[in-house]
């Protein structure tokens, strides 16, 4: 897949349905499925959530963004507005297919996570992560400007890090 345009665009409903269906599903398989992610994530069931998708992306006040390869669905990130810390937005299920690693698209979906953002007037955009089980994303946030953050959710084990993008 290298050297093929990535282009990221919010979901639309119903059409994009199964297709965010099946990138969500293989986010949380892969989260399922690795031992670095601590048992009480991994053993959740994800169903009631896969089954509101367009609802709980209604692009009003959280949106899910597609990246496409050509005709190919290749991976997805959710942008939500957050009520605290003021004026921020959260990244949540960024997910690149592994066909689709290593050809720049993790970037375009954060890019895109950004802009979104800053349509819902954030000033910031924050980002939970477990950096045992995701060094390569972590990487990622740093090159792209995410710096440490405080905790601002209830992700209360020690396993996760906190970053933020400042968008303004």
């Amino acid at each position: 897949m290298t050297g093929q345009h990535i282009e990221v665009r919010p979901a639309e409903w119903p059409q994009d349905r199964e297709v965010a269906i099946r990138l969500l599903t293989g986010y949380f398989a892969w989260l399922a499925a690795n031992p670095a992610v601590p048992e009480s994530i991994r053993s959740i069931d994800r169903a009631p959530e896969l089954a509101l998708v367009p609802q709980r992306y209604d692009r009003q006040s959280s949106t899910l963004l597609i990246a496409w390869m050509g005709t190919e669905a290749v991976g997805c990130a959710a942008v939500h507005r957050l009520a605290a810390p003021p004026r921020s937005a959260e990244m949540k299920r960024l997910y690149v297919a592994p066909g689709a690693r290593g050809c720049g698209t993790g970037a375009a979906l954060i890019q895109a996570s950004a802009a979104t953002a800053r349509q819902f007037g954030a000033f910031q955009l924050l980002l939970d992560t477990l950096p045992a089980a995701m060094p390569n994303a972590v990487r990622l946030y740093q090159s792209l400007g995410f710096e440490p953050f405080a905790r601002y959710n209830r992700n209360l084990g020690p396993e996760f890090a906190f970053f933020r993008l400042r968008l303004g």
